[in-house]
């Protein structure tokens, strides 16, 4: 081999070493603070009624947990996502419709009656 390439791969081997034992520190150092936040399995259409096979509560490191995040599973369960929600996306009270959905002229609806709505203006 060459002095050249020899090297390259000391120096390699040296910055790989270092960067395991960084990581091995900060996990025997307790790691980041985190909570549980609902989270989304799969991809949610808008419009789409929220059950408990399609969320899921994940650690998440608390720092990054937005403002209005969820943290109960019953809390998501039987609303509407008004926006489209990709897989892995933290669930937020303001991407939710509530339980009840405001029909024109103020009478309130059940959100399937809602979502039945939406189905068949689709026909």
């Amino acid at each position: 081999m060459k002095t050249r390439a020899i090297v390259v791969l000391v120096l390699a081997l040296v910055c790989g070493a270092s960067a395991a034992v960084g990581v091995s520190r900060l996990r025997q150092a307790g790691g980041v603070d985190t909570a549980c936040v609902v989270v989304a399995r799969g991809d949610i259409p808008r419009g789409r009624m929220l059950t408990e096979d399609q969320v899921e509560i994940r650690d998440w490191p608390s720092s990054m947990i937005p403002r209005h995040a969820v943290q109960k599973v019953e809390d998501v369960v039987g609303r509407a996502a008004a926006v489209p929600i990709v897989a892995g996306d933290v669930e937020q009270e303001n991407v939710l419709h509530g339980r009840h959905v405001r029909r024109r002229g103020g009478a309130k609806a059940s959100a399937d009656q809602a979502e039945a709505r939406r189905a068949e203006g689709k026909r």
